[in-house]
């Protein structure tokens, strides 16, 4: 089905090219081609038909372009010019794709309602006229969706929809149950948690289960321990029991109060007899006694010391905190250096109180070789990682940071970081970073960890502002800061918490981790 769209799109995309040739047609208003009917042209004539597809994929063009008040202008204007339009099914499931998207930007409750139920009712009309339409399966799925956000914002009735996909135990129901699921997590957990343990509870359908686990253990780490507990020990399906154990072990591990901080630097080893400390294409590790976490110059100095002073342009490629991305997204980090791919496994990964212990793969982008090393770092020692190719040298440095012990990462009470380089437009918003330099290509990494900073996030009433430990997911479109603080447009304090996530898109829907009192 999403081939034939494709084929569909890149057929619809060709004519437009065509038909844009006549250039008179970008000249047109809608008043005018509203006139055309009464001067005695018909739906059949070339030049109607001609206008039937420029406006529609005028329409598509803003969609793309994520211009969501055009792309509804001119959607609206196909809808309403061509009651028997040959798209007609499509333009009304971007039209409620539309209002569903600008419903989004809004700050007024009653008219993030009025335009959620007007894409509804879009999405109702492209059901009921089009029950063959091969949009049918992507409107449903958006029906359901908005419905459950409808409900969650205090629309009950809406909720019937949702009901009606969890009273049906048909197997061709599955995807649409797993679809409404998606909206539940957008609630708060004291009203969230209780619904999907319900759904645990009642739904017979072991997929439905399983992705409710792992909505419980993805999205939250307190409140739900016990119930994933109780999943892992009683549930009749033996992989949703193992989804619970999974992700009970996730939030275990990330509910400690502690961080693996690394640094990859690049550099040039300046003395031949430097080499044996480093012998080419070989995983080398170092034991360094443990220093104050999360300082760079300290650790470029370390490194200096250990090589004698034989490195030239040492320079920091990327840094971050691996844990973060490992335990809460469920991916490894993996960054791209000097030939080399460097990557974090999640195998084997182990966090407790005192240490942090895992591997770290070097694949030879050149050779096609990985080589392993695993580490053990805790609040006595740290690791650096090295391989040399030549007299290029990778090296990683890794660091143990607690939140139970004092370190230089916490801000003086009142005191204002001095922040070095500044992003005028990341997503929309104005990011300042304490980070005094920038390795080669990091500006378009993905996540991008600006370090300690300060980020202004634009919506309708002002600017939210967030400070703290700041990472930035560009995919997600969302902000991730540790011990951080976040402000809202009147300049009062929201929150304060170990770890803010704040959405670009819509700052207010900010969650916290481990929330502390304001």
């Amino acid at each position: 089905m999403k081939i034939l769209k494709r084929f569909l799109f890149i057929g619809l995309t060709i004519l437009l090219l065509v038909l844009t040739g006549a250039t008179a047609i970008l000249s047109y208003t809608y008043e005018s081609r509203a006139g055309l009917a009464d001067k005695g042209f018909s739906y059949q004539d070339d030049e109607f038909k001609k206008q039937e597809i420029y406006i529609f994929l005028k329409g598509k063009e803003y969609v793309f372009k994520r211009q969501w008040g055009k792309a509804r202008e001119m959607l609206y204007m196909y809808i309403k010019r061509y009651q028997s339009g040959r798209l007609r099914d499509e333009a009304l499931y971007w039209l409620a794709q539309c209002l569903n998207k600008i419903s989004k930007e809004q700050v007024d409750k009653n008219k993030v309602i009025e335009l959620k139920e007007q894409a509804v009712r879009e999405l109702d009309l492209l059901i009921q006229q089009f029950p063959k339409s091969v949009w049918l399966d992507d409107a449903q799925e958006l029906r359901i969706e908005i419905a459950g956000e409808l409900a969650l914002i205090g629309k009950t009735e809406y909720k019937k929809i949702i009901q009606q996909i969890y009273e049906t135990q048909e197997k061709t129901e599955t995807d649409l149950k797993l679809i409404a699921l998606n909206s539940l997590i957008e609630l708060e957990p004291e009203a969230a948690i209780p619904f999907l343990k319900k759904i645990i509870e009642t739904d017979k359908d072991p997929q439905v289960r399983k992705k409710v686990v792992l909505l419980l253990g993805k999205k939250y780490t307190h409140g739900v321990i016990t119930i994933l507990e109780d999943i892992s020990k009683k549930d009749s399906d033996r992989e949703v029991r193992e989804e619970a154990s999974y992700w009970l072990d996730q939030i275990i591990i990330r509910s400690i109060p502690v961080s693996l901080i690394y640094y990859v630097f690049s550099a040039k080893l300046t003395d031949a007899s430097e080499f044996k400390r480093i012998p080419e294409k070989k995983m080398n590790i170092f034991t360094l006694p443990r220093g104050k976490p999360g300082d760079e110059e300290r650790a470029k100095k370390e490194i200096n010391t250990l090589f004698n002073n034989k490195l030239l342009d040492l320079t920091r490629q990327s840094s971050g905190r691996a844990d973060i991305l490992m335990t809460i997204f469920d991916y490894s980090v993996s960054h791209k250096i000097s030939g080399f791919r460097l990557q974090f496994l999640k195998e084997g990964f182990e966090k407790d109180f005192d240490h942090i212990s895992g591997k770290v793969l070097f694949y030879d982008l050149v050779d096609n070789k990985n080589y392993y090393a695993s580490y053990s770092v805790g609040n006595k020692n740290e690791k650096l990682l090295a391989m040399r190719n030549g007299d290029q040298v990778v090296l990683m440095f890794l660091q143990f940071e607690s939140e139970l012990e004092p370190g230089p990462a916490e801000e003086e009470p009142g005191k204002e970081p001095i922040y070095s380089s500044e992003f005028s437009n990341v997503l929309g918003c104005r990011v300042l970073s304490a980070r005094q330099s920038w390795g080669r290509g990091e500006y378009g990494a993905d996540p991008l960890d600006f370090g300690q900073a300060k980020a202004e996030i634009p919506d309708k009433k002002g600017k939210w502002v967030l400070k703290g430990y700041i990472m930035l997911v560009k995919k997600e479109r969302r902000f991730i800061a540790r011990k951080a603080v976040l402000f809202n447009p009147e300049g009062k304090t929201v929150v304060r918490a170990d770890e803010i996530i704040v959405p670009v898109d819509n700052p207010s829907q900010y969650k916290t981790i481990g929330e502390k009192n304001n």
